[in-house]
């Protein structure tokens, strides 16, 4: 699977050249799959 991807706010002139800022961890994201049953409510 793949690393995950934390969007960050945008500045204006982000906003302006609409662009979107994202940060990846130099870490391994680790992942879980849930069975419906076992998400929380």
């Amino acid at each position: 699977m793949e690393q995950a991807t934390v969007l960050l706010p945008r500045t204006l002139w982000q906003v302006v050249k609409r662009e979107q800022p994202t940060f990846q961890s130099s870490l391994p994201t680790l992942w879980k799959f849930l069975a419906k049953s076992e998400e929380k409510k």
